[in-house]
């Protein structure tokens, strides 16, 4: 995916694209924008997702994807809540750790 990037078109949009599958965008720190409450928005106000807060308060930054709206994506993020985390999230994580130590 050489595609370049521009804003508000991030890597969730471009995998999704590519596959063609719904995705929807989920990060643990912020990227772009200002939050206001549990709200992302851009320098113009413009909405570009959402903070889903978790047990003890963790934060995890909410955007569209592809073929995915905004508030289905929150909804989604929400169910998919385990141990204070959005399951896949932590499963990408864990298997990125697991083929690390395969290579060291």
């Amino acid at each position: 995916m050489d595609a370049p990037t521009r804003e508000g078109f991030g890597v969730a949009c471009q995998v999704g694209l590519a596959l063609n599958q719904p995705t929807i965008g989920v990060a643990k720190t912020p990227f772009y924008g200002r939050i206001e409450d549990d709200r992302v928005q851009s320098p113009d106000g413009e909405l570009l997702g959402k903070v889903v807060r978790a047990g003890g308060g963790k934060a995890f930054y909410v955007s569209v994807g592809h073929r995915v709206g905004l508030e289905d994506s929150d909804r989604l993020v929400r169910r998919c809540l385990v141990n204070n985390h959005p399951s896949p999230l932590r499963e990408a994580h864990l298997e990125a750790a697991r083929l690390r130590r395969g290579l060291v």
